[in-house]
């Protein structure tokens, strides 16, 4: 999945951020061996006001046998969000 999600969003290695944007990449599987999901996001920061912003971001998971996509895109969409607002927005 990691290679998938960066050939998907065009990741080359040893490319690097300035200080104002940058990529991020997470990795994770889903009660052990049920699902396996990949995201690389694209990050801005405005450094005059601290504020960071999720441009962009790429998936890449192998969920098994796939009864219903527009199920699956939505969940996978959805935790993107989620977990974006978690890391910026909550405490």
């Amino acid at each position: 999945m990691i290679e998938k999600v960066a050939a998907i969003a065009g990741w080359k290695a040893g490319e690097k951020g300035d200080l104002a944007r940058g990529r991020g990449i997470g990795f994770a599987k889903y009660k052990n061996l049920a699902c396996y999901c990949a995201v690389i996001a694209d990050v801005e920061v405005d450094r005059a006001s601290g504020r960071v912003r999720v441009t962009r971001a790429y998936a890449a998971a192998d969920s098994g046998l796939i009864i219903n996509p527009d199920g699956l895109t939505n969940q996978i969409e959805g935790g993107i969000i989620q977990s974006t607002s978690w890391t910026l927005h909550e405490r």
